[in-house]
């Protein structure tokens, strides 16, 4: 009974994500085009009418910020990340490939929930010292929350990935092919 309870949890907390996600995706979306433009744009008028904008570079730094930790968020929650995994070269049971990958999970998290931390508090930290960005005399948070944003939200997508793992709710997920039957063998 408890099983079915956390597998319907588990799947109403996957599926309630998907505004989250398609909300994540845009911002993506328009935080690329955000860079080309506060590339481009001061590329062209540098160049074209010996002007500069004030605060472009500053806001090319601020929007890639934004966009490559939102990406964070969502490489982990399609586990697009860069992986080594050395059990594939060996035959391993299912149960310790299985253990394995809920341990790598936790440490996932832990790792990522203490960076997280870091950055959050870093950020309190800015903003209580009332430190501002130059240009714009905007506040410091503004510009180093995106990593606390970036980190919160993977970590939340290894905890649903870690939940999936445990009870076997691993439909999006299959194991990687053994090299040797890639090769035949």
């Amino acid at each position: 009974m408890m099983k079915k309870l956390a597998l319907l949890v588990a799947d109403k907390v996957v599926t309630s994500y998907n505004g989250l996600n398609r909300i994540l995706n845009y911002l993506v979306i328009i935080g690329v085009f955000g860079i080309i433009i506060t590339v481009a744009v001061p590329s062209f008028m540098r160049y074209t009418m010996r002007a500069m904008p004030l605060g472009m570079e500053e806001a090319a730094v601020l929007v890639a910020g934004y966009t490559y930790f939102i990406a964070v968020a969502l490489c982990t929650r399609d586990r697009k990340q860069i992986t080594v995994n050395l059990f594939s070269l060996f035959h391993f049971s299912r149960r310790f490939v299985r253990i394995t990958d809920i341990v790598v999970d936790v440490s996932s998290i832990i790792a990522c929930g203490f960076f997280a931390y870091i950055a959050i508090e870093f950020a309190w930290v800015a903003h209580t010292a009332g430190f501002r960005l130059p240009p714009w005399d905007w506040d410091a948070i503004v510009q180093v929350i995106c990593v606390a944003i970036g980190l919160s939200l993977a970590t939340l997508y290894l905890l649903i990935h870690l939940v999936q793992r445990i009870w076997k709710y691993d439909k999006y997920r299959r194991y990687e092919p053994r090299v040797w039957e890639q090769l035949g063998m």
